[in-house]
């Protein structure tokens, strides 16, 4: 696969990070990857290499605030600013006439699972397929109770700005040790966000998870049994309500929130490689 990177400008002039991995097959397929929330679209690299032999071309930017892109760190005026960039970049995608537009899949971890699920709907049947990993549809434990939802509201409202420790804690990503070197390692890696923002990812995930979604493509979620950082029961929930062409829920039993990364991740990689290549229901 050829590998490009640069910089795209977004609906604001905001100056946002790419990264794409272009197939020589003639006429690949389109895969959007929006990554998880303080992390980048490197950290995709090995997914890619998985999946290169299909008829796909790869495309990932960071997250306004994160990574290599521009924006106030850690912040987001709203939360749609995120959808918003992911269609500037699709935008520029097709205008350099690198994608194609006619065969999308969008795939998004975490924070950009949320982003996946609103940007499909706003789509709609532009959209040929979408996957969720271990999708940020409500948080777990604590972080999920009504007080923290009070107390980030507050935070938000008296000050916004404050910068507050990221609420992922990287012993609860993933088990595999030389992943983990790699993760503390690694200075691209948001640890810290602000209350606004964190208010915004709440009232999101509330937002979406109680309202019944129809997606006019089929949809596959990924998700980790033992997840300590997004809520599997509102995934399960949210995923019951939801009407596709065709869903599928795959459960890890003893998997960490990200997947991809694993010991054992070349199980949920297959079965996102199975779903990419399965020719019914999709474009």
């Amino acid at each position: 696969m050829r590998r490009e990177a640069g910089f795209f400008e977004s609906f604001d002039r905001t100056k946002l990070f790419y990264r794409n991995w272009i197939s020589e097959e003639q006429n690949p397929k389109t895969c959007l990857i929006l990554h998880g929330y303080g992390e980048h679209s490197e950290r995709y690299e090995e997914l890619v290499h998985f999946l290169a032999d299909l008829p796909y071309s790869f495309f990932s930017f960071d997250l306004r605030g994160q990574g290599r892109s521009g924006g106030r760190r850690v912040h987001v005026n709203e939360f749609d600013d995120f959808v918003r960039d992911a269609e500037a970049y699709l935008n520029f995608l097709h205008s350099a006439k690198i994608a194609a537009s006619d065969s999308l899949t969008v795939l998004g971890h975490s924070l950009g699972g949320l982003i996946a699920i609103k940007l499909t709907l706003k789509l709609g049947a532009r959209v040929s397929r979408l996957v969720l990993s271990s999708p940020f549809l409500g948080a777990h434990g604590l972080a999920a109770s009504d007080f923290t939802f009070w107390l980030s509201g507050v935070l938000n409202s008296v000050i916004p700005g404050i910068i507050l420790p990221g609420p992922a804690k990287p012993g609860y990503l993933f088990h595999d040790p030389e992943k983990m070197k790699q993760y503390l390692a690694d200075m691209m890696i948001e640890r810290r966000i602000t209350a606004h923002l964190a208010n915004e990812l709440l009232c999101e995930s509330r937002r979406t998870s109680a309202r019944p979604a129809v997606f006019s493509c089929p949809l596959l979620v990924l998700a980790s049994g033992d997840d300590r950082i997004v809520s599997l029961k509102k995934t399960r929930g949210w995923f019951e309500k939801a009407q596709a062409a065709g869903k599928e829920l795959k459960v890890y039993d003893g998997f960490y929130h990200e997947i991809f990364h694993e010991i054992g991740r070349e199980k949920p990689m297959s079965d996102l490689k199975r779903f990419l290549d399965n020719t019914e229901g999709g474009k």
